[in-house]
């Protein structure tokens, strides 16, 4: 008895932390396609910020995110996986989202809190920082991007 008490413990210690997606986070459920980008660059003669519409129709296939409940999330890419993560969640609000009755959300990738995705969630529509798709931040401040996606 003794040592099925300790073996317990063990897998309890040893186990992955993960949130599962319930509640008002179960919103993050389901298969959201990628519609498009916002790319942000700077033009340094007028100094301003200026942004720019990517549709995702200008790349070759389709690329999507599927969360699921169980507290993991994967990339699709032409409807076939590429890579799955486990995620905790941090943060998850209502109030200081973008989007009309959305969450703000912060998404630590296997429990990483220097591999992160942030993003605001509605009921159709998931905005997010880079994630997998081929546009990517660069080193410096600029270009950076939002990602659209839609249920």
């Amino acid at each position: 008895m003794k040592y099925l008490f300790l073996i317990a413990i063990a897998l309890v210690l040893s186990s992955c932390i993960k949130d599962k997606l319930e509640n008002q986070s179960a919103i993050l459920v389901g298969t959201w396609t990628w519609d498009h980008s916002i790319e942000y660059t700077y033009d340094e003669i007028n100094l301003i910020e200026v942004e720019s519409i990517i549709p995702a129709s200008d790349f070759i296939g389709t690329y999507a995110v599927e969360l699921k409940k169980q507290g993991k999330i994967a990339a699709l890419r032409d409807n076939v996986g590429m890579e799955q993560f486990r995620i905790l969640l941090p943060i998850f609000k209502s109030g200081t989202c973008d989007l009309t009755g959305g969450y703000e959300y912060k998404i630590n990738l296997n429990n990483n809190e220097n591999d992160t995705i942030v993003g605001c969630v509605n009921s159709d529509t998931l905005t997010m920082s880079d994630f997998h798709l081929p546009l990517k931040k660069g080193s410096a401040d600029y270009p950076y991007y939002k990602h659209v996606y839609l249920k």
